[in-house]
Formats: C-alpha cells, structure tokens, sequence
C-alpha cells in the first residue's frame, strides 16, 4: 500500500534573498530543483494539501501549529495515485489555494534541508530536531534572517498568523 507518515513536524522557515540562495548552494551543493504543485484546504486545525512533485502526489495533513520560536505541529502525509491530484485540480471546490514553488533538497547536519522559491520569494526550511535546527543556522550563517511562522499559503494568500 502507500507510505504513511506521523510525526510531529519541527522546522523553521527563513526569508531570504537570491544571492543568499547562491551562497547556500555553494555551500550545500548543486542543486537539484524540484516542482511542486499545491493545493491546500484549511480547516479550523489546520490544513490539508495535495501536492504533486516529480511523478508522485502527496497528501498532507498538519494540525494547528505549536507557540513558540519554532513551527512546530503534528503531520500525517501519505502518498496517493498521482491521478487523484489530477481529479482534486480538476473538481477544484471553493476555496482552495494552489500555489507553485520550486524546491532543493538536502541532508545536511542531521536536517533536512530545503531552498524554496516561491514566484521569486526566496526561503529556507530547516527541519530536525530543535538542537540540530539551531547548529545548521549557525554553521550556514542563517542567524541574521527572519524567522516565519507563516506557512506558504498563508505568504501566498497574505493572510498573517
């Protein structure tokens, strides 16, 4: 059957500029950009989103985000047949976001590490745990950006936590 995933989702997510994205790269390695279409439903909790990324789709369940410095909540994400995206894009109820960004991927420090361009707003995810999260800022020079707590439906939308 299809993987499922549960964990408890621990990140951050930084606002950066291109040349920033340059230096990262230059640091973690060529990258191999991967696009992603998303389309996300909120819900009282949260939200759910279907996305689509290189032959596969994807779905995501993310409960309502823990306080604190970092972006911290529950996740369930499994995939599915890749034409059930198709027929979710296609039956497009109200009120659906879907947005398109580019993503590079990286294991790096115990983190995933992931370069986001989101129609030319650039990002970075560290995801891991805290301890680790907190090393790879520091080793990739990351402290002086701003931390998000706003997921990217909510940057696309302009809808503010």
């Amino acid at each position: 059957m299809h993987e499922i995933k549960s964990p408890m989702e621990v990140e951050i997510k930084l606002k950066v500029d291109e040349k920033e994205i340059v230096l990262l790269i230059g640091k973690l390695g060529k990258a191999d950009w991967i696009r992603q279409e998303n389309i996300i439903f909120r819900t009282s909790e949260g939200f759910v989103r279907f996305r689509r990324e290189g032959g596969k789709a994807i779905l995501t369940i993310k409960g309502k985000g823990l306080p604190g410095d970092y972006n911290e909540r529950p996740e369930v994400e499994c995939r599915l047949p890749l034409a059930f995206f198709d027929q979710v894009l296609n039956s497009m109820p109200s009120g659906a976001i879907i947005y398109e960004k580019q993503r590079a991927s990286y294991n790096y420090g115990g983190c995933t590490v992931c370069l986001d361009n989101l129609g030319g707003q650039y990002f970075v995810e560290i995801e891991g745990e805290k301890e680790k999260i907190d090393i790879n800022i520091v080793g990739l020079q990351l402290g002086g950006f701003q931390r998000l707590k706003e997921d990217y439906a909510q940057i696309v939308s302009g809808a503010k936590k």
